[in-house]
Parts: C-alpha cells; sequence; structure tokens
C-alpha cells in the first residue's frame, strides 16, 4: 500500500476491507482533517463498524478513537428515534391509502447495509404518485408537528418539498416529499410512478406495507444523483458510490439484464456508466463485462453525457431541451427567475411589496452570475 494517502483514499482504503495505517496519511493533514473528510463522505460510523478488531484501530490517536466511538453511539440512537417517527409518519400514509415509495438512503440502509445507523443520512426520501398527493401528505405530516421551509415551487422548476420537525429529544427529523423522480427536467421523467411500483420491494423493517425502489431503478437512481452534484465536486462522495458498489455486488444475471434494457430505453447508459466505473475505481468492484460494454455501446448513441453535469449553463440547456415544448420551456424560465412573491418576501425577510421589482432583479442577476460562472 502506498504511503501519504488522502483522507478520501485512506477511507476508501478501509471500506475495501484494507489495513491502512494512520501512518499511511500524509503526516502533514491534522487529524482535524481527517475527521472532517470522514463526515463530509457520510463514512464516519461505517468505517468505524469496518475498524473494530483491526491493528488499524489500535494505532489510531487516542483522540481519534474516543471521537469516533462518541460519534457512533450518538448515531445508533439517534437512528433509533428517527426510525420510530419514520414508521409512524408511514403509517400516516398507509391508514388514508397514499400510495408511496421510499428511495435512496434510507432503504438502502434497510436492505443491503450491516445495521441502518451504518448508512449515514440526514433525510429520507419518499416519492409519491403526483403533487397532489404530496399535498395530502404534508397536511398530516403538519398535523403531527412538521412544517415546511421557504422554498421555491411550480409546475416545471421543482418536484419535491422537505418537511421538518425537531421533537422533544432534540432529534432532527427530515422528511424530503418528492412526486418526480429528480428535479431536473432532464431526469425528471425518466421513470413514472406505476413503473417504479411494479418492481418495488418491501421493506417490513418500517411497516408491512412499506415499499421501496427495486434494485434496478435503486441503482439507476444512485448513478443519476451523482450527476447534479458534478458542478460542487462531490459526485464521488464516498457513501454514494458505496451505494452502487452495495447494490451492483448483490445483482443477478437477471437483474443486470433488466437494468441494461431500462438504461438503454430511456438514454441513461452514459450516466450509469459514469457511476459504475467510478465505483470500480474506488472499491474494485466486480461487474460482468458485458454489462460494461453494454452500457458502453448505449453511450455511444446517447446526447446526453455525464460531463454535462459539470456545467450548470449545459445543465440548464439540457433541462430546456428536455421539455416537450415552447410554452412549457417558457414557464420553466418563469419559474425560475421569477417565482411565487411570497416565496420572495419570505426569502428576502419583508414585507415591503414594492420591493418586489428589486428584489426579482437581484435574484436574475444572481441565476445568471451562477450559470455563467
Amino acid at each position: 500500500m502506498p504511503k501519504t494517502l488522502t483522507p478520501y483514499d485512506w477511507y476508501a482504503s478501509l471500506l475495501r476491507s484494507e489495513s491502512p495505517l494512520f501512518s499511511d496519511l500524509d503526516s502533514r493533514i491534522p487529524e482535524d482533517n481527517l475527521w472532517q473528510s470522514g463526515k463530509e463522505n457520510g463514512v464516519l460510523v461505517l468505517t468505524g463498524h469496518k475498524l473494530i478488531g483491526t491493528e488499524t484501530l489500535k494505532l489510531l490517536p487516542a483522540t481519534y478513537r474516543e471521537r469516533l466511538h462518541k460519534y457512533t453511539l450518538n448515531a445508533a440512537a439517534t437512528e433509533l428515534g428517527r426510525e420510530h417517527e419514520l414508521q409512524r409518519a408511514l403509517s400516516l400514509f398507509t391508514d388514508v391509502g397514499i400510495p408511496y415509495l421510499l428511495m435512496k438512503g434510507t432503504p438502502l440502509a434497510y436492505t443491503h447495509y450491516p445495521q441502518p445507523y451504518l448508512r449515514s443520512r440526514c433525510d429520507t426520501d419518499i416519492l409519491l404518485e403526483n403533487n397532489v398527493d404530496a399535498e395530502k401528505a404534508f397536511k398530516l405530516l403538519e398535523a403531527h408537528g412538521y412544517q415546511r421551509p421557504n422554498a421555491v415551487s411550480g409546475e416545471f422548476i421543482s418536484h419535491e418539498f422537505c418537511c421538518h420537525k425537531t421533537d422533544k429529544l432534540g432529534i432532527d427529523h427530515t422528511i424530503d416529499i418528492h412526486w418526480k423522480l429528480n428535479n431536473a427536467q432532464r431526469f425528471a421523467r425518466t421513470c413514472n410512478f406505476t413503473e417504479l411500483a411494479a418492481s418495488s420491494i418491501q421493506i417490513t423493517e418500517l411497516g408491512e406495507k412499506v415499499r421501496a425502489l427495486g434494485p434496478a431503478h435503486a441503482l439507476l437512481l444512485a448513478c443519476m444523483h451523482r450527476i447534479a452534484h458534478k458542478r460542487d465536486g462531490m459526485e464521488n462522495r464516498l457513501i454514494w458510490l458505496y451505494d452502487i458498489h452495495l447494490l451492483t455486488e448483490r445483482f443477478s444475471n437477471e437483474q443486470w439484464n433488466q437494468f441494461i434494457t431500462q438504461t438503454t430505453a430511456k438514454e441513461m447508459c452514459g450516466i450509469c456508466l459514469d457511476g459504475i466505473q467510478q465505483t470500480v475505481m474506488t472499491f474494485n468492484t466486480r461487474i460482468p463485462d458485458n454489462v460494461t460494454s453494454q452500457l458502453k455501446e448505449g453511450a455511444n448513441h446517447e446526447k446526453f453525457s455525464p460531463e454535462i453535469g459539470k456545467s450548470r449553463l449545459r445543465m440548464e440547456i439540457s433541462n430546456l431541451r428536455a421539455l416537450p415544448g415552447w410554452k412549457e420551456r417558457a414557464g420553466f424560465i418563469k419559474e425560475s427567475f421569477f417565482p411565487d412573491a411570497n416565496y420572495m418576501m419570505a426569502k428576502y425577510k419583508t414585507e415591503k411589496k414594492h420591493l418586489l421589482p428589486y428584489l426579482y432583479l437581484k435574484r436574475a442577476i444572481a441565476g445568471i452570475y451562477k450559470i455563467l460562472r
């Protein structure tokens, strides 16, 4: 194993079940930087679990070991509180007949990790069939103490909203309600609810009727999710790549065939190839040769490249092109630059409506700057 590992590489090595030592790190890296890297990559508790009984753990600084021990205990205790609250929230939807599917980190925590608390996450993502059901769901959550932070809304600019509460024990609970698979227009219509529900799986730990995306769709979403983070350089966050690693390690030939069929039909081969190849580089993940070759072949015929995600301008152009007509494109532009007046006044903490033209101009200038930089 090479010396002078970066914190990122050190944690990746632990997740590969190797035995990197603290001394393998660049000696100029402060201990706090190592800790912060593990936290930003969402793998502190997971790598702590991997360290149990290893020589690496014994040779870590005592301060790091103690800090990790306390952090892990807190994560496990918090998970218990969040699980109980989530079970209650989901039962609200079930009782009134609102269909839903769990997606992203929470279901994977139960299906692919030794214990749910080992899969760090700050929220639970729930997909509903449409925005009407989403509003019904919020009313149910609101009656049980959840609040909805101020956020942009509209037919085109957003397909989700956040619900948050802090319980009596001080535990934060955040539920993200979605009615499309992704906020980006390029991906929003990739799969509809009926299609996703048809191949969904049961998560019995959270309730008899609780279901989540099936493996093929979960992998598609995991790869898709990375693209939105290419602009901020976080697309290779270790916990997201490890999700892909764990998903693919369990795939049967039938599931691979299903995955290839859907990614080809939806022109998502390039995006999925990008995520899978990065996972292979990071964790030595075993992927069948025919899968890689078929994804490469499919990617050659697609207009969208994963590299587009690095440019906000190119991504926004892609979103506009994904809309069916000029009416919808005009609506997207309007919602982007001129969101609801109530949102603007709340965002800028004012009740003076005569300031709205100035606030819209300020938003437009800031938005154009973000797109062009």
